[in-house]
């Protein structure tokens, strides 16, 4: 006689089904995590190498340089790399300064040093004097190296056309590269920073003249200003 209400077959799996459930269930929350974590660690390390300005030499016979993030006024770093042994001019002009580059007619500032091959920080900042004198310092420094080779020159004195408090970037020199590694030639002048002075659109003063205040706009009319850059030396240099 057929039983009306049939049992149901329960769904049944063998202990060796479950381990290997189990292991797979494992091994794929183990993979899960692991990417997360090496995922989080990629980007810890590309933004430590960007807060250093890491420099990653993919031909070593060429140049490279890289500019480091700093929001502090007045200054700029760089990391750069060599590929040879020998003298190396840096240039520096801060008068005349525009987007066409290095004023050939100029008496330019600035310094031919023995270098050897490899990495550099090259520092570059504004340095106020005695009697509201201000130069522009620049420093040399091999990466782990204890000496420093240093240059200074004098930066224009303030006036009433240019607001030498306030910099922007000029012409396409990258600079101050963009943070971004560059590759260059060093058989000709290569400008790794360009900045100009903003002109002077207005100027008030308060009654008693203990407040001044100044208003400016970029321009590419020639003045005050920054250009650095570098090149093999030559006799002729």
């Amino acid at each position: 006689m057929n039983n009306p209400n049939p049992s149901k077959r329960r769904f049944q799996f063998s202990l060796g089904t479950l381990a290997m459930g189990v292991i797979a269930t494992g091994a794929f929350t183990g993979m899960y995590f692991n990417w997360r974590e090496n995922t989080k660690l990629r980007e810890q390390l590309a933004e430590a190498h960007e807060q250093t300005a890491y420099l990653e030499i993919d031909d070593p016979q060429k140049a490279w340089i890289r500019a480091f993030p700093i929001d502090e006024p007045y200054q700029w770093r760089f990391r750069l790399y060599l590929p040879n042994d020998g003298k190396y001019r840096f240039g520096i002009q801060t008068e005349e300064v525009s987007s066409i580059g290095i004023n050939q007619k100029l008496d330019h500032s600035g310094s031919v040093e023995s270098m050897t091959k490899g990495e550099y920080i090259v520092n570059a900042r504004i340095v106020w004097r005695s009697g509201d004198r201000r130069v522009l310092s620049l420093s040399i420094g091999k990466k782990g190296g204890n000496s420093n080779r240093s240059s200074e020159c004098s930066f224009p004195r303030d006036n009433n056309r240019f607001d030498v408090f306030n910099f922007f970037p000029i012409g396409d020199f990258l600079c101050p590269l963009q943070n971004k590694k560059v590759s260059f030639d060093l058989d000709k002048p290569f400008i790794f920073l360009a900045v100009k002075c903003n002109k002077i659109t207005s100027e008030t003063k308060s009654a008693d003249g203990r407040q001044h205040s100044i208003s400016s706009e970029s321009t590419d009319e020639p003045g005050p200003g920054i250009l650095l850059w570098i090149q093999e030396a030559t006799q002729k240099q």
